[in-house]
């Protein structure tokens, strides 16, 4: 089962993105109720379908903003990563704090 973000708010934060110069990559994301449970044949066959994130949170968050008809989207800052089938992690890096602040600082200016 898919879920989405609205339509209308994802367009504006790729303006509002353009307009800061933040480099980023539109994408599919799969979410999955358990951490650290994704199985390297789950793994390759969702880069195959060209998922590029992980999460536990935005199926759950668009469905119930479906539902009561609030506008969502969603932006992700990767902290780690199993793209080559290996953990690598990066909580804590100076390049995912920045990037957390970088994206912090962007959506409070939303107009």
């Amino acid at each position: 089962m898919y879920s989405y973000p609205t339509k209308d708010l994802t367009l504006k934060l790729e303006k509002i993105f353009y307009k800061a110069n933040i480099k980023y990559i539109k994408g599919g994301s799969w979410t999955i109720d358990t951490p650290y449970r994704e199985t390297i044949e789950e793994i390759n066959h969702y880069k195959d379908l060209g998922i590029l994130t992980v999460e536990m949170e935005a199926s759950a968050l668009f469905s119930v903003c479906q539902l009561r008809k609030v506008n969502i989207a969603s932006r992700f800052v990767i902290s780690d990563s199993l793209g080559d089938l290996e953990w690598n992690p990066r909580f804590g890096s100076e390049v995912l704090v920045n990037s957390l602040k970088n994206l912090l600082d962007t959506i409070i200016k939303m107009e």
